[in-house]
């Protein structure tokens, strides 16, 4: 006959395991939790705490289906409501998140720690004048908490609120002088607002409070170069590749070891490109450089720039960055470096003033760029072409790049000028609203698919007199191939940091204009508005002007 395993006291086994975990030894915590539920399935506390063990390690699919189980036995708490809607946001469940975090408040009104993460929860979804209510709800109940001004702040941010924002970020650090996210914050709000030198002091000292936060060492060396400090902005530009996942996904293995200021002459060496078709083409300025250092060299892009720069770049070879492998394993002789092209430019752009540009680098196929061009004229009857496109898909800044179409009104009312869509992706149902509300017809090409092959793409922008452009791609092919472009740019929160402040050129590209928003960022009215008057009134000129010869 089985012998019964002797009883246990649940209490003190509670009481005893609640300490070992409070202590951090989850392991003697959950044996001792599972020792209750062995006598006890049904104990309620012991199945959520061995589910908060499970979310402290991450194991968000384990820590929610333990909690679940707790929930179903009951009683349910507020605690098991909150930690489970923890895990559903690791899960990135985060409406489920938000249900939980709503079943714990109406359980207890007063929970900051219920609102808090509730507004984290919307936050992840984008949701930011809901989160913005749910963090003051918190707030309410404890305003003592520095991380959820913090995290206030940072929608208010979002929501164009920048004062309220700054205020934010001011009571978190009065509250915890020593949490960084505070300074670094603040002089986000600084640098937006055009104020950089107390963006860069904010940011120094974040960084002397956590040396090793990769992402505000990278943002310190964005804002400095932005305004033009490229010495001192170069020097953690490859803390890109520790600072971003995706970056360091896309960061290729060694062999080849990566390239660091040897001599290149008669050395083989793999170059390749990174991000999106913008920053390919910009840091392919540097390739007429690096041959003429005598280097052998191979460049590696994205499938559809390899056609591309291989016409612009005919004397060297450039494959995909899906065939990397291959690439390498096969080279013969074998690579003696590697480099990411736009780590290069530091090397041969090291100072604003050192920068200089081989333009036209970037070639479109001459026969598609005539076909195109007669198209046009035909089309425009003696009309100026000039190419349009008001969007930057940058998942990060691109709703800050981007000046819709229908406030683009003054420079649509342009007398003697065809106007050509160049914008890519979805954009039928707003061209339609501006022949609808504006009577301005946008011509779209049928023949050229702008999210499909580049070089009908690029031969468009080759065919035109004049692009006029948001800060997107289309920007650095014109400036690359030498297509008069001009761009529109707001004054900080935007602006990438290659087009520098200030200035209305482009050491980059000689053939770009930039139109920048003269007045001090303000939540009460859109920066584009008088980025739009600015080009509206120099159409005319260069309308009654002859067309510059291209290079």
């Amino acid at each position: 006959m089985k012998r019964a395993l002797p009883r246990i006291d649940e209490g003190n086994f509670l009481v005893e395991a609640v300490k070992r975990h409070q202590a951090g030894d989850l392991a003697g915590a959950r044996d001792l939790y599972r020792a209750i539920l062995t006598q006890n399935p049904k104990h309620a506390d012991a199945i959520f705490r061995i589910g908060t063990i499970a979310l402290q390690v991450n194991q968000y699919d384990k820590a929610a289906d333990y909690i679940r189980q707790a929930i179903k036995v009951g009683p349910v708490t507020s605690a098991m409501l909150i930690n489970l809607g923890a895990a559903l946001r690791g899960l990135e469940e985060y409406k489920s998140a938000i249900r939980a975090y709503d079943r714990a408040i109406k359980l207890n009104v007063n929970l900051a720690d219920a609102y808090y993460n509730k507004g984290r929860a919307l936050q992840s979804l984008k949701k930011f004048e809901e989160a913005k209510d749910s963090y003051k709800l918190a707030l309410s109940v404890n305003d003592k908490e520095a991380d959820t001004w913090i995290n206030l702040g940072t929608v208010q941010r979002e929501l164009g609120e920048a004062d309220d924002a700054l205020y934010a970020f001011e009571v978190a650090m009065r509250l915890n002088p020593i949490m960084a996210a505070g300074y670094s914050n603040a002089a986000a709000i600084y640098f937006d607002s055009a104020l950089f030198e107390k963006s860069m002091v904010m940011m120094d000292k974040a960084i002397e409070l956590e040396p090793e936060n990769y992402a505000y060492r990278e943002k310190l060396g964005f804002f400095l170069r932005s305004v033009g400090n490229l010495e001192r902005g170069w020097v953690d530009f490859d803390i890109r590749f520790l600072a971003h996942e995706e970056a360091k996904a896309n960061r290729r293995p060694e062999p080849p070891p990566y390239w660091n200021d040897e001599d290149l002459s008669n050395r083989k060496i793999l170059l390749w490109t990174e991000q999106g078709l913008g920053e390919e083409v910009f840091s392919a300025g540097i390739i007429p450089d690096l041959l003429e250092t005598g280097a052998q060299c191979v460049i590696e892009c994205s499938e559809r720039m390899q056609p591309l720069l291989q016409r612009s770049f005919p004397s060297i070879k450039v494959t995909r960055w899906l065939d990397n492998r291959e690439t390498v394993n096969q080279a013969s002789p074998p690579f003696e470096f590697q480099c990411p092209a736009l780590s290069m430019v530091k090397t041969f752009r090291p100072t604003v003033d050192s920068i200089t540009n081989h333009v036209p680098y970037i070639r479109a196929d001459p026969k598609l760029v005539v076909d195109l061009r007669s198209k046009y004229e035909e089309l425009a009857q003696g009309k100026r072409i000039i190419g349009i496109s008001w969007r930057s898909k940058n998942p990060e800044l691109g709703k800050d790049k981007t000046v819709p179409i229908m406030g683009w009104r003054p420079i649509l009312d342009a007398e003697d000028v065809f106007f050509v869509n160049l914008q890519y992706g979805e954009c039928t149902e707003e061209i339609e609203e501006v022949k609808s509300k504006l009577g301005v017809d946008i011509f779209v090409d049928p023949d050229v698919d702008a999210l499909g092959d580049l070089d009908p793409v690029i031969a468009q922008i080759a065919a035109t007199d004049l692009i006029i452009s948001a800060s997107n791609s289309n920007v650095h092919f014109a400036g690359a191939m030498g297509t008069p472009v001009w761009s529109m740019l707001p004054k900080s929160r935007g602006l990438l940091w290659f087009w520098f402040m200030d200035r209305s050129d482009s050491p980059w590209y000689p053939s770009v204009r930039l139109f920048r928003q003269q007045s001090a960022p303000s939540q009460d009215h859109s920066w584009w508005t008088e980025v739009i008057d600015d080009v509206a009134a120099a159409l005319p000129q260069w309308l009654a002007a002859p067309l510059a010869p291209r290079p």
